[in-house]
């Protein structure tokens, strides 16, 4: 798949806070007593931020509202440019990387035995293995329109339908 994404992206990626996945023993535990809350988004709550739709607006409004951190994988956003590119995407995915509430999280980074098993069980994909790793590390649910096919990776994985 190719993960290139246009340059008003790009500059938006370089501006927003971007964290490097890092396993410590391939052991995942539970966030820590008082962690921010937050929602890792997957390809489709991306899509619909494309798209402009409600869904999006009222997402983004309520993790304003709340306080709460949008986990944008970076991998996921690449291909939710891809998936409607008549929409020209890069403008509004680079405005949501650009809110303050954004974190987008690279994608090279994720590595190690657990990721590597979660790859494997999920056929390869390492963007669903990486969303779950976030959602896992995190005690965050998916904003997903796969959440049958994430919960296989982990069944006790917590899904918002997007």
């Amino acid at each position: 798949m190719d993960t290139r994404v246009g340059s008003g992206m790009n500059r938006a990626a370089g501006r927003a806070r971007v964290i490097s996945l890092e396993l410590r023993g391939g052991v995942l535990e539970g966030p820590p007593a008082g962690a921010i809350g937050g929602w890792v988004l997957d390809i489709s709550a991306l899509v619909a931020f494309v798209e402009g739709n409600e869904y999006a607006a009222s997402v983004r409004a309520m993790a304003e509202r709340t306080g709460r951190t949008l986990l944008v994988p970076l991998p996921a956003l690449a291909a939710a440019a891809q998936r409607r590119p008549e929409l020209d995407p890069a403008e509004r995915l680079a405005g949501l990387l650009a809110e303050p509430m954004v974190v987008a999280v690279e994608g090279g980074a994720a590595g190690g035995p657990l990721f590597e098993r979660l790859v494997s069980r999920a056929s390869g994909d390492r963007l669903a293995a990486m969303v779950v790793l976030l959602a896992t590390e995190r005690g965050w649910p998916v904003l997903t329109d796969r959440g049958e096919s994430l919960a296989r990776l982990r069944p006790d994985l917590l899904v918002i339908p997007s």
